[in-house]
């Protein structure tokens, strides 16, 4: 990442908030991983961050990340797989393009791929079910999907101009 990509996501969150949200994901990444594999978890730390601060992304970013992580922190206890909760919050939005109706099936197959040596089976294919619930299907998600579904959509409760401000980021 260049300085100047360096600087967009500082402004957005902050030094010391980018700092805090890289340390957390490097130790979700640690934890997940099967034993005797290589760490990865810098270089998938920078693909998020780079991909978090796409030009387009105006809603979708790491501060949505950070709120959703906070909302994480609050439920995490009720959840039966907090860590692949928290993954799947990680990587919900990682691929986005706007007006696209597949963002989440692209962001669980690319979540699938990326760590198919990393992670145990099961933990990926847990973690691409909870990624996929955020495509919010007609019907409601239970258990785990149900958290992680409520989290993404949780702004949609802030006060109004915070919800204000996260609507007009969404329509850019």
């Amino acid at each position: 990442m260049n300085n100047n990509e360096t600087d967009q996501s500082e402004r957005k969150i902050g030094k010391d908030a980018l700092e805090r949200l890289r340390r957390r994901f490097l130790g979700l990444w640690r934890r997940s991983m099967k034993t005797g594999v290589p760490d990865y978890g810098e270089s998938a730390w920078e693909e998020l961050r780079n991909r978090y601060q796409e030009p387009h992304r105006r809603y979708h970013d790491l501060r949505h990340v950070r709120f959703c992580l906070e909302q994480f922190d609050l439920v995490r206890s009720l959840t039966d797989d907090p860590d692949a909760v928290e993954m799947s919050i990680w990587y919900h939005d990682v691929i986005y393009e706007p007006g696209a109706a597949d963002n989440e099936k692209r962001s669980a197959g690319f979540f699938a791929w990326y760590t198919v040596d990393l992670f145990p089976g099961e933990f990926i294919v847990t973690v691409r079910h909870l990624i996929l619930a955020t495509a919010h299907p007609e019907t409601l998600c239970e258990g785990d999907a149900g958290f992680v579904t409520d989290i993404d959509l949780s702004s949609f409760a802030l006060p109004w101009s915070d919800f204000d401000r996260d609507n007009k980021d969404l329509r850019e």
